[in-house]
């Protein structure tokens, strides 16, 4: 819209010139008799003409002209108004008005540039005059421009520059944008993606009825066609419209109707427990399938995968029926197989540690094979269990006859071991071991020592946390050193029950240290305390049980924990840095994870080099 600017008054004008509200002199009629003739403005003295950007005397940047250099002095009252005119590619064209004159003024002359006070342009060029009181420019790039005007008379002398008006020009934007992709089937999801210039608002026209407003929107044809796409860039410089005809290309689907198939390997047809690969080969159009194993579960999934399914059977064999239900295209197809699962005659048999000192903890690892249903163990102490692998206790000393039945229903089978079991009173530690309990432990532990072999029961809440209870077995460590254990067996009074090697600065519950630990049911822990009463840290290892190897080091403040299957080959598990005083302890460490009951480990091969 218009904007009106007042004239600038910030030169004074010579007292031939009424200056009250002046923006460009020109020329007054009264007082024309007994004047002198003026001396002629040296830039204006010939007709029409006036150098750009020159200057004279004191008013430098507004020239010279205003001082009383004409036979009649005039006078222009100047009022400018802007008006930028719609931009086409480039920015735009400026508007000036200024009020007429009332004096015999000849025309004028419009001066510009982009710097205050230096006009680099002229409209129209010398002599040519504009004989009214406007003037648009031919359209201008983008920049700021600086505008004044000047009044001539009939004999070429000028008036001074008016005031000085600015208008800031913006770039006109440039529409343009991608899409991809460009061409399908039906249902057709296009992004659609701007590139236009100097735009700060846009209107999508998607040829088919739609519209946004998104800079860069999807859209998804859902009908076959071809579709012109219109985009109108906006921006302070103007809007501009680039339009692409037959732009996006939609065809119809060519999908074709689902056919349901699935491949089952080895095979349909094997002994309990029988585990199988089922693999999905079904053909065309797909949107869902539904697999239902014949076991009671069921599975839906999107796109083709693989599951391994156990079979397993309480009778001589069982049949499940399997089934895969495919859906798309507006149609769904269901395939079935049959999966038969044999039992097979159970053979009993399990390992165990046949010998130690009482209390002696001994696990039993199951090994049986054949359809099973149920386990019956008789321990020869009076004790029975009917868990998997169980953890029983001797508590005297003797010899014991342990038995294991495996049933299923295809029959049952028994299979028997020895173990041997010696008195505790004759296990005291070797020299330099010592063995105490740490921190608060419900029930004392005990150590003792036999042909090689350590012996520790137990109680404790934990080794974790800011404070520790558990049995030690320790000696002296001054500086760096390494131990070495196998775990032969742990009982399992808690999943996180656990028995290995540590490095500890003190005897004191909530003391550095680093252990390398066995677990009944987490397998092998790097756990670490890195500052006194500070919280504990945690590396897993192996997901294995007892027997197994354990090993720590230490050098320096670093502390490596390794693990291994045979003693021979080593796995680290982890690195931790500890600053640990030099003399500290070493040695064999268990906890119950259960502070009302004891919980027996027996360790074997336990080798420690030191400096």
């Amino acid at each position: 819209m218009p904007v009106s600017f007042v004239p600038s008054l910030r030169e004074k004008s010579p007292s031939a010139w009424n200056s009250s509200s002046i923006g460009v002199p020109r020329p007054n009629a009264a007082g024309a008799s007994g004047s002198r003739s003026p001396i002629p403005d040296s830039r204006d003295s010939v007709a029409g003409g006036d150098p750009v950007g020159t200057g004279g005397g004191q008013n430098g940047r507004r020239g010279a002209g205003r001082g009383g250099h004409f036979t009649k002095a005039f006078f222009a009252f100047l009022t400018i108004t802007l008006i930028l005119a719609s931009p086409g590619a480039r920015a735009g064209t400026v508007s000036l008005a200024w009020n007429a004159s009332s004096g015999p003024v000849a025309g004028y002359r419009v001066y510009y540039g982009q710097t205050s006070g230096s006009y680099t342009s002229t409209a129209p060029t010398a002599p040519s005059l504009i004989g009214g009181t406007s003037y648009t420019t031919p359209d201008l790039p983008a920049g700021t421009y600086y505008f004044a005007v000047k009044a001539f008379d009939s004999a070429g002398n000028s008036s001074g520059y008016s005031n000085e008006v600015v208008k800031a020009i913006t770039a006109a934007p440039a529409a343009n944008f991608s899409a991809s992709p460009v061409s399908g089937t039906a249902p057709l999801a296009v992004a659609f993606t701007d590139s236009s210039t100097n735009a700060t608002a846009w209107s999508w026209n998607f040829g088919d009825g739609t519209t946004s407003t998104t800079r860069n929107p999807s859209k998804t044809y859902s009908s076959v066609g071809t579709y012109t796409v219109k985009l109108t860039a906006t921006g302070p410089g103007g809007s501009n419209t680039t339009t692409k005809t037959n732009y996006i290309a939609v065809t119809a689907s060519t999908a074709t109707a689902p056919t349901a198939s699935f491949n089952v390997t080895p095979g349909t047809t094997g002994n309990a427990p029988f585990t199988v690969t089922l693999a999905d080969t079904s053909t065309g159009n797909i949107s869902s399938r539904t697999w239902n194993f014949g076991d009671g579960t069921s599975q839906a999934v999107q796109n083709a995968q693989t599951f391994i399914k156990t079979y397993n059977t309480t009778k001589p064999s069982t049949d499940y029926q399997v089934t895969l239900t495919v859906t798309g295209s507006g149609a769904s197809k269901t395939t079935t197989t049959t999966i038969k699962a044999n039992a097979v005659t159970p053979v009993a048999n399990f390992t165990n540690s046949t010998s130690g000192v009482a209390p002696l903890a001994t696990a039993f690892t199951n090994t049986s094979t054949g359809t099973i249903t149920g386990y019956a163990w008789q321990f020869g102490d009076g004790g029975t269990s009917t868990a998997s692998n169980p953890t029983h206790t001797y508590a005297k000393a003797g010899t014991y006859t342990v038995s294991l039945t495996a049933s299923g229903p295809a029959g049952s089978n028994k299979k028997t071991s020895s173990v041997t079991v010696a008195s505790g009173s004759t296990g005291a530690l070797p020299s330099p071991w010592s063995s105490a309990d740490i921190g608060s432990v419900g029930l004392a532990g005990s150590a003792s020592y036999a042909s090689g072999t350590f012996t520790l029961t137990g109680s404790g809440a934990d080794i974790w946390g800011t404070a520790d209870a558990f049995r030690f077995v320790y000696r002296p460590l001054n500086g760096d050193g390494t131990i070495v254990a196998r775990v032969a067996s742990l009982g399992n009074t808690a999943s996180w029950a656990k028995t290995g090697v540590m490095i500890r600065e003190s005897l004191d519950a909530n003391a550095r240290h680093a252990m390398v630990a066995i677990t009944p049911a987490n397998g092998v822990a790097f756990q670490r305390r890195r500052s006194t009463g500070g919280g504990s840290y945690h590396t897993p290892g192996a997901k294995v049980v007892a027997p197994y190897w354990v090993k720590l080091t230490r050098v320096g403040d670093t502390f490596t924990a390794y693990q291994s299957a045979n003693g021979s080959t080593w796995v680290q598990v982890g690195s931790s840095t500890i600053s640990m005083a030099a003399s500290a302890y070493l040695g064999l460490a268990l906890t119950s994870h259960n502070n009302s009951v004891l919980d027996t480990a027996i360790l074997n091969n336990v080798s420690v080099t030191s400096q």
